[in-house]
């Protein structure tokens, strides 16, 4: 099994209920979080905890933020539910993500644009390359 943290349901839905303050800055990245979306990002979740890749926090991250937003789980929300999960997955591991919302939305649409998976590791080797570049431990200081 993997070392990595992965949010289980009551962290799923304490993170989504935590969002919804307006004065946090992924309140208007939200899709609709309900116990629907909690039991299919955190299926989707039990997926990625085996170790059939690279151990990395970069690698598993471009994971998460392809499995979520490529599998199109939700009628809509897959970017966003992409993008909120990402950014839990990097906190409870001790990482932040140093780049803007924005860049990491674009980051999400890109990665929805991606066409099948034929390619597959190739992508993930991509999004992966875009993480290595934002996603830093956070200080202990």
């Amino acid at each position: 099994m993997s070392k990595w943290i992965y949010p289980d349901k009551e962290t799923l839905k304490w993170w989504g209920e935590y969002l919804e303050d307006p004065t946090i800055f992924l309140h208007e990245y939200l899709p609709l979080i309900d116990g629907e979306w909690v039991n299919t990002v955190s299926n989707t979740l039990e997926l990625l905890k085996f170790d059939h890749y690279n151990d990395e926090i970069h690698h598993k991250a471009a994971h998460v933020l392809y499995k979520v937003c490529k599998n199109h789980h939700f009628i809509d929300g897959n970017k966003r539910s992409s993008i909120i999960v990402l950014y839990l997955f990097c906190i409870v591991n001790g990482y932040m993500i140093t780049c803007s919302p924005e860049e990491i939305k674009k980051l999400a649409k890109q990665t929805a644009d991606i066409n099948g998976s034929q390619n597959y590791e190739s992508d993930i080797k991509n999004i992966q390359k875009i993480l290595e570049g934002v996603i830093v431990p956070i200080s202990k200081n």
